[in-house]
């Protein structure tokens, strides 16, 4: 993290040991009479001991005891309570939870948001070997999940879990948009983690050239099915396509994608569902959310099924060597030696100002991430261009 940020690290560092589940008068999942492998946790907050708790494995999955998970997120600024059956956090102050598209699930226990149901969890009762007590414990990866929703990052590696008490879009964040006259939407998937972190994530926005990544995935997928290469042709146009945002070499290759029909199915193979693509050639018209355009980016930057290591190596190529006077965007306040992929697009709608929308892929110092920033209502492209510039620094800085 930046020198102006804190990070506090919530780290569990697993030995080994078993235990024996045995039924207790609860509604959760209890084991009767099975050994699960437990390990003695040593939980530690910025860097010092705290206490020495039992987690313990079962089914592929790891689960803490509930006390110090609570206890733990109190040290980092979340109240709670925890009645037995529910799990209740309130978000931290200057942070907005995203309580958006919850599809709780089933269990025995909940976990609520600010008075909001996110998930319903399958918990455990068993013997504490430390304190001989019968004790609650919850999957961990659900915990990571609610945090997610309030823009606090933690890790998990099956070992160590680490968590930050600044939310990644947090006061720097938001006092900076605040102060911006442009409407914004932004996403983040961090690979150090697998978590992706959105921020007003409900709008929509025309793509501009940000399609253009798009066509170019596509193109490369349908050579990935066929097994035959890209043509000349499509070789010849897909440079300046990306590399210079070429308007004639991206309408070209919109119509061997197959148009908005090709594109279209494309985006259903790919999950896109936020995305429809514009109409009658109108490629730049493309609808699209941020993420959307942050799992397209996660399509080139990781291994997938869509593109092949060589298809995603080729297109992350192109975006890494676009002209320098489009090398603005997400690029904002990355260091000099992080790798850069990106696509750009800006659209200017009359009265209503600039749509200016930047994608990429940023690797290097420690961090390793997809990001996607769209916005409208920018007075002028150069205004627009400042306000995704001013996020990207904000959010290097954070990570």
């Amino acid at each position: 993290m930046g020198v102006a940020f804190v990070k506090k690290a919530l780290i569990f560092a697993l030995g080994a040991a078993s235990i024996t589940m045995v039924s207790y008068g609860m509604p959760m999942r209890a084991y009767a009479a099975s050994a699960y492998p437990v390990r003695q946790d040593q939980i530690e907050l910025n860097g010092q001991a705290q206490n020495h708790p039992y987690g313990l494995v079962a089914n592929n999955t790891t689960y803490m005891p509930i006390w110090y998970v609570t206890e733990a997120l109190k040290q980092i600024g979340i109240r709670n309570t925890w009645d037995g059956q529910t799990l209740s956090l309130l978000t931290p102050a200057g942070t907005k939870a995203n309580l958006q598209n919850v599809n709780p699930g089933y269990g025995d226990m909940s976990i609520y948001i600010d008075g909001t149901l996110i998930q319903h969890v399958t918990g455990i009762t068993a013997l504490d070997p430390s304190s001989h007590q019968m004790t609650t414990y919850m999957p961990i990866w659900y915990v990571m999940q609610a945090l997610n929703r309030m823009n606090l990052r933690s890790d998990w590696n099956g070992t160590i879990w680490d968590i930050w008490s600044t939310p990644l879009f947090g006061p720097a964040f938001n006092d900076f948009i605040k102060s911006r006259q442009s409407t914004v939407s932004v996403a983040v998937y961090d690979a150090n983690n697998g978590q992706t972190y959105l921020s007003n994530p409900g709008l929509r926005f025309d793509t501009a050239s940000i399609v253009k990544a798009t066509i170019m995935a596509d193109l490369l997928h349908q050579s990935k099915v066929s097994g035959q290469p890209l043509s000349s042709s499509e070789l010849s146009l897909m440079v300046p396509m990306i590399e210079y945002s070429d308007n004639a070499a991206a309408s070209a290759l919109w119509n061997d994608a197959g148009g908005s029909a090709g594109i279209d199915n494309f985006l259903k193979l790919a999950g896109m569902d936020e995305t429809t693509p514009g109409q009658n050639g109108y490629w730049g018209l493309t609808q699209t959310s941020v993420l959307d355009q942050v799992k397209l980016m996660r399509d080139y930057a990781y291994p997938n099924s869509l593109l092949s290591p060589a298809e995603r190596a080729y297109g992350l190529h192109l975006m890494e060597n676009v002209v320098s006077w489009e090398r603005w965007g997400v690029s904002g306040g990355v260091a000099s030696g992080a790798t850069v992929a990106l696509k750009n697009g800006w659209l200017p709608i009359g009265a209503a100002g600039w749509e200016i929308n930047s994608i990429g892929y940023i690797n290097g110092d420690g961090r390793n991430y997809t990001i996607a920033v769209l916005t409208r209502s920018n007075p002028s492209e150069s205004y627009g261009i400042n306000t995704v510039a001013g996020i990207s620094r904000i959010l290097w800085q954070e990570l």
